[in-house]
């Protein structure tokens, strides 16, 4: 069994800081959904990723208004196997706004993504 471990500090808001190089071996970046076990007897929490009964994959695309995720969403939520979107953002750049979206699908969508033309997919997990 391998252990790390690592001493934090609670902030006033009651959040502590996962160290990047602990969220790298784990494999959790921003949006991914954890759980959080209390054990009371021992006064331990475990923090874990989500297992969701999917394939987490990021829709990206770049825009000249924030209204292109409406059209994202939608095509995101007509690709087979789609079932649930997890996190939607936009950045303002340079040159417009990069919107993406991160969503959850069967594992028999995958194979079955196409090339989403203005849209660039990659998958997660």
């Amino acid at each position: 069994m391998s252990v790390v471990s690592y001493v934090g500090k609670i902030d006033p808001k009651g959040r502590v800081t996962i160290p990047l190089a602990i969220r790298d071996l784990l494999g959790l970046y921003e949006g991914v959904l954890v759980t959080i076990q209390a054990d009371l007897d021992a006064k331990s929490i475990v923090i874990k990723p989500y297992q969701t009964p999917g394939v987490l994959i990021k829709i990206s695309v770049d825009c000249d208004s924030r209204s292109c995720i409406a059209d994202m969403i939608s095509w995101v939520e007509k690709l087979e196997g789609f079932r649930d979107i997890l996190e939607v953002r936009c950045y303002r750049g340079e040159r417009g706004y990069r919107c993406y979206s991160i969503a959850s699908i069967l594992p028999k969508g995958v194979d079955k993504i196409t090339d989403g033309g203005k849209y660039r997919v990659e998958v997660l997990s």
